[in-house]
């Protein structure tokens, strides 16, 4: 499956999910915005192998992008400082870019699933709700169009 294939799967799922039913129980509710937590810090990663693998593809051989796109399959848990270090080593500049434009509130949202995605799959509680996972999801997105906007000038 291309990275893009599977960036569309999960964005498609998460929306399914978060348009999920009101009248489901709280219970039931609780587990699909945890479910959700973990869709969306997959979509991440997802996000940062295409757009590396974007970024490289014109400027790289083909043994540098197999190289990139072997090295990206290890990128797992994305929160801000980890997407922003890529950034750095890709390019220093839009690393600076990306942490002048980024909001508190896309720090928050990338970071919250990335803490509450953590205790989810360490069997913790996490108490997230869909309403904040929704929320979460929603800065997450402007944030990864912001690395793309910077990264590939879209």
């Amino acid at each position: 499956m291309t990275p893009y294939s599977e960036r569309r799967r999960i964005e498609a799922e998460l929306e399914l999910l978060f348009s999920a039913s009101p009248d489901i129980s709280d219970e039931l509710r609780s587990s699909l915005a945890r479910y959700g937590c973990v869709l969306a810090s997959s979509l991440m990663e997802a996000a940062v192998r295409e757009l590396v693998s974007s970024y490289c593809k014109p400027r790289a051989s083909a043994e540098v992008l197999r190289y990139v796109g072997s090295s990206l399959r290890f990128f797992r848990d994305p929160n801000t400082e980890k997407i922003l270090t890529i950034l750095a080593r890709l390019d220093p500049a839009v690393r600076e870019s990306v942490k002048a434009k980024l909001t508190d509130r896309q720090k928050d949202g990338v970071d919250s699933i990335s803490a509450h995605r953590n205790s989810i799959s360490h069997g913790r509680s996490s108490g997230i709700s869909m309403a904040q996972a929704k929320k979460y999801y929603s800065e997450a997105r402007g944030f990864m169009a912001l690395v793309r906007s910077e990264l590939l000038g879209d």
